[in-house]
């Protein structure tokens, strides 16, 4: 563990006193004191009530379980906390409940149980992460439901966090409200905690009294730093990945701040459950306040939703405001109802918990499943490209096969034609690499390593597949024969992902974690690390550019271009808040890459210029891509299940994958010249015939 350490310099602060301000932010600058800051938006007068979506809930059978968080998890499904009797819940966008009880608890009494899990996300290995606030650990459950804790420094006693998300590091990042400290685990379970500056004064008795900061939710902003919140100081913060926190000196809010969430305008927005407000603060630190009218109350968790604006829960309803601040609320069926969090799910709807009704809510944002899910006939033509994939211009309907594997198959992330006329996969779970036939014979090689976590795989310059070990930190390189030779990199728990041979000769890749570098290795196993220049970024997907270049993808929304000498240079995405993830070359001589929280498809010219293209599918996750046999582009959609293709002039169509769940990962042109993809939770590989 690695303990950091700062003081907090800038914070931005927030007001909320009362009366009508139509302030721009100017009000925030040099005052300096503890004079409050009003700044209400004139949006916040126009909220009304509406039947314009049906909610629908669904009852937990085990009672009064203190439902506390819920996040959309990597497998399709809703998670969610329940303190009370501490189990960690998962619910099926249908309905399905099943419940995992929290290591030590099975017998115990509720009374006994000192734990309470709060705050959930999904974590960047395909997990969810939770905190236990009483017991002072972080948690992770696989999506089979087994559990692993890790323990916070408890120097100080109980340390409590509360809420936890993923940082544009790919660590999982926490507030700790007891001890004032902002802290990350990496997915391996590395620990760093950076301590806020507390004042503690003595009383006539000699007893400490410490002003306390009350930090609770925090957020990943649009500019590569995570943002959190101040109840008891009422303030804004913001600390980089590398620990500096800075704060707004000047004045302090009426009321205390509880949750934050980048929203898609590229600011931050906050819920202030006292005044029944929600805020919103750019990332230079203006600030604007919107008053929620009845009958919601007291706002208390707040998500980006698949429509392009903020959700929030508010006791008897949930609120909805767009960006320009107008709010509309939908109430609750249940009178007496609780709602207190909230997400995004994967099917495209808004999902909730309701503490006073035992229920999981969902409110219903697409009333019919005919386009959204692609419908029973596997074409998704109706999600906004109307028609199927021969109105896209392929000059012909594609045809999905599910190409059933001798011996069965593990979850699997990587895919890859090789030179011997076969695919090959990283199992990613199995601790294998996997070698199927276009007709389906699966041999499996076990990797030496053991838990070696395989994650990308490229075909070499050498005859032989090159493949990534993102937990041990290794480059592999297995022969078509078998035969596995492993590379330990130079910086460890440095998480390499993305891998592809480069135009010089060596192979090239991704190291996502430690220092976020690109890699390069030579056929001869010789590797050298250049670190990007942005230091609240990091990288993940790469390929080999039309130019001659190696082209790579930065989720904090860059793409970066390093030269085979390794001199890079990044390009800006539109989008603040894109989470850019896979890129390939294009057949129109440009890079072609996906934005997983922007819901995009973007295009970068060899000389920088950047272009978007929406995915019809709300909250669809598009991942990997690459260029098809057919002249245009094809992607995964991981929470979309669907398969995209987009052509060079930015038309899009989409292709459904049954049945839903099975989590399309990567796809590659296979060398019989169709398009295969592998499935995480499918547990299989498909073909689409051309």
């Amino acid at each position: 563990m690695s303990r950091g350490h700062t003081t907090l310099g800038v914070l931005f602060l927030l007001g909320a006193c009362g009366g009508r301000v139509t302030a721009t932010g100017a009000q925030h600058g040099t005052g300096g004191g503890t004079t409050p800051i009003c700044s209400e938006g004139p949006g916040g007068t126009t909220g009304t009530t509406s039947d314009e979506f049906t909610i629908t809930e669904f009852v937990l059978e085990t009672g009064n379980l203190g439902l506390a968080g819920i996040t959309a998890g990597s497998d399709g499904n809703l998670w969610f906390t329940e303190s009370i009797p501490a189990k960690i819940g998962r619910i099926t966008t249908t309905g399905t409940i099943t419940e995992f009880p929290l290591p030590g608890t099975v017998g115990a009494s509720a009374s006994d149980l000192d734990i309470e899990p709060y705050g959930i996300t999904a974590g960047p290995d395909g997990n969810v992460w939770f905190v236990e606030v009483f017991a002072g650990k972080i948690g992770r459950i696989s999506p089979t439901g087994a559990i692993t804790e890790y323990s916070l420094t408890r120097d100080l006693g109980y340390v409590s966090p509360y809420v936890v998300t993923v940082g544009p590091d790919g660590n999982l990042w926490f507030t700790e409200s007891a001890v004032d400290r902002i802290g990350y685990l990496t997915p391996a379970g590395a620990l760093t905690e950076f301590q806020l500056q507390v004042k503690c004064t003595s009383d006539a008795n000699g007893e400490s009294h410490c002003d306390m900061h009350g930090l609770h939710g925090i957020s990943p902003g649009p500019d590569g730093n995570l943002w959190f919140v101040e109840s008891n100081h009422q303030k804004i913060g913001r600390i980089t990945p590398t620990g500096t926190i800075t704060e707004f000196p000047d004045g302090k809010l009426c009321s205390s701040p509880h949750d934050i969430v980048s929203g898609p305008d590229g600011n931050l927005w906050f819920t202030e459950p006292d005044t029944n407000k929600i805020g919103r603060i750019t990332p230079s630190g203006s600030i604007m306040e919107f008053p929620v009218p009845p009958p919601a109350t007291s706002p208390t968790q707040i998500t980006a939703g698949p429509d392009g604006n903020l959700w929030f829960a508010a006791g008897k309803a949930i609120g909805r405001i767009t960006p320009d601040g107008t709010i509309t609320e939908f109430a609750v069926p249940v009178s007496h109802g609780g709602a207190n969090s909230i997400a995004a799910g994967p099917d495209g709807n808004i999902w909730f918990t309701d503490s006073i009704g035992s229920r999981i809510g969902r409110v219903n944002l697409s009333t019919s499943a005919s386009g959204g899910t692609g419908g029973s006939g596997g074409f998704g033509g109706a999600s906004g490209t109307g028609g199927d994939f021969a109105a896209g211009g392929s000059g012909g309907t594609p045809t999905m096969i599910e190409v059933q594997v001798s011996d069965g198959l593990k979850p699997s992330y990587g895919i890859s034609a090789g030179p011997d006329g076969n695919l090959w996969i990283t199992e990613y779970l199995d601790n294998s690499i996997g070698r199927i036939t276009p007709t389906g014979t699966l041999t499996e090689f076990s990797i030496p390593t053991v838990n070696s976590q395989p994650y990308g795989i490229t075909a070499g310059p050498d005859g032989n597949l090159w493949f990534t070990e993102s937990f041990h930190s290794k480059i592999g390189r297995i022969s078509v024969a078998g035969a596995i030779t492993e590379f330990p990199l130079p910086t460890t728990n440095c998480w390499p992902e993305g891998i592809t041979a480069g135009p010089d000769g060596n192979v090239w890749f991704t190291e996502t974690s430690n220092g976020c570098k690109i890699g390069r290795i030579t056929v001869l196993g010789d590797i050298t690390e250049f670190p990007i220049p942005s230091t609240n970024n990091c990288v993940e997907g790469i390929t080999a550019g039309p130019d001659g270049n190696l082209w790579f993808t930065e989720p904090g929304s860059k793409i970066g271009r390093i030269t085979p000498m390794g001199i890079i240079t990044e390009f800006s995405v539109p989008s603040a808040v894109s989470g850019v993830w896979g890129i390939a070359t294009g057949p129109d001589s440009n890079l072609w890459f996906t934005e997983r929280l922007g819901n995009k498809i973007g295009r970068i010219t060899p000389a920088g210029t950047i272009t978007e293209f929406p995915v019809p599918t709300p909250d669809s996750y598009p991942s990997a891509i690459t260029a098809g046999p057919d002249g245009n582009l094809w992607f995964t959609e991981e929470y979309g299940n669907k398969i995209g293709r987009i052509t060079p002039f930015g038309t899009v169509t989409e292709l459904w994958v049954p049945p839903e769940g099975y989590q399309p990962e990567s796809i590659v042109v296979g060398p019989d010249g169709n398009l295969w993809f592998s499935e995480y939770f499918g547990y299989g590989i498909d073909r689409i015939s051309l």
